[in-house]
């Protein structure tokens, strides 16, 4: 395997004689990317393979181009073997893959955007993306979760016991307990307490 650069050369090509490789598994926004290519122009050359015009890294900035009406498109050749192609093919769309963000600094720069002309125009975010990021980045106070949820209840996480009886024990327990005034958790520590108390066999 190649461990050096391969020889390489800036050209401008003509679109129609470009190949999208057929290996590519990658499957992209074509219209995203052009709405980039019309804002913002090419600013960065598509990878192809000089042996065989094989695009190896920009495949759908390729089909965008096309849907442009693009003539020519700026490109980066390199002169590599079908071995080393793939494994390009497959690192450009890889690295992205395993890409991630930090919402934080997404969040603050797609802000400074929002009021410009442009807006998001190019960029690939709408301004749902940004509301949504704010959302996420937004914690709540205490008082907003009361009034969206109500107070908090303690005893609203409080473990439930279940015991499965005969009819005619639990005729006798209602029995016992009508009229109780307490709460369910009271009653069950009386029972408890006359437990432990050493009155059970």
């Amino acid at each position: 395997m190649a461990t050096t650069t391969p020889p390489t050369e800036y050209r401008s090509l003509p679109v129609g004689e470009l190949v999208p490789h057929p290996d590519n598994a990658r499957t992209g926004n074509i219209e995203m990317i052009a709405e980039s290519l019309a804002t913002n122009g090419q600013y960065r050359p598509i990878v192809v393979q000089a042996s065989t015009g094989y695009v190896l890294a920009g495949n759908h900035t390729l089909a965008a181009a096309r849907s442009l009406d693009w003539l020519t498109i700026e490109a980066v050749v390199v002169d590599v073997d079908d071995e080393q192609a793939k494994r390009i093919l497959l690192v450009d769309n890889r690295s992205n893959d395993v890409a991630s963000y930090d919402d934080r600094a997404l969040a603050d720069l797609l802000a400074s955007l929002a009021d410009t002309d442009a807006a998001f125009a190019g960029t690939g975010f709408t301004a749902d993306d940004l509301s949504d990021l704010l959302d996420i980045l937004t914690v709540p106070t205490l008082e907003e979760l009361a009034e969206e949820h109500g107070e908090h209840d303690p005893e609203s996480v409080w473990p439930v016991l279940r015991f499965k009886v005969s009819p005619v024990l639990r005729d006798r327990y209602l029995r016992l307990v009508e009229g109780y005034p307490g709460s369910d958790d009271a009653l069950f520590a009386l029972l408890v307490d006359w437990a432990e108390s050493g009155k059970v066999a």
